[in-house]
């Protein structure tokens, strides 16, 4: 079972363009993965920085960095074990509000994997759709909806959805 998340950030807003760095830790004690194959735990720390670039005709644009690292993590039985492996991600967004529903897209490109047999780098491409309806001054309902595409992104070409909140998305 995991624990939540940690995420620690700061927004530099007296720059030129806002860039946002901050760091994200989770650790998992035991959880089965998706195919119900067996355990995976451990840490997985990452790094990341992005900035928001200057909108264009309507359009919010992001670019963003992400160091992945998995100090302590364990492959279930007969698999891999990554330990002490990393890599690295860039990302970029586009998005805008189209009648009140926000339309996004992300681009991420991963490369530098550490270790491993087979090597993480590919492309992840992903659109989502959101609308917030606020409730109160400090309360709001968030719908996403999106689909994702990863073009050997996990050494495999999928379609998957899109987890709210989740875009794959660190720049912004």
């Amino acid at each position: 079972m995991p624990l939540p998340p940690a995420d620690v950030n700061y927004t530099f807003d007296g720059l030129p363009l806002p860039l946002n760095v901050g760091v994200w830790h989770l650790t998992s004690l035991s959880d089965t993965i998706a195919n119900g194959s067996g355990d995976e735990y451990g840490d997985e720390f990452n790094l990341y920085a992005g900035v928001d670039l200057p909108s264009i005709c309507g359009f919010d644009h992001g670019i963003g960095y992400t160091f992945f690292a998995f100090p302590t993590f364990r492959a279930p039985s007969g698999t891999a074990n990554n330990v002490g492996d990393s890599l690295s991600q860039l990302t970029y967004s586009i998005s805008r509000d189209v009648c009140g529903i926000t339309v996004s897209y992300s681009m991420d490109y991963a490369f530098g994997q550490t270790s491993g047999d087979d090597r993480l780098s590919g492309f992840m491409h992903t659109l989502d759709l959101g609308k917030s309806f606020d409730i109160t001054d400090c309360l709001a309902i968030d719908l996403n909806a999106g689909v994702l595409y990863n073009d050997n992104y996990f050494n495999e070409n999928f379609f998957a959805h899109v987890l709210p909140g989740n875009q794959g998305n660190d720049a912004g």
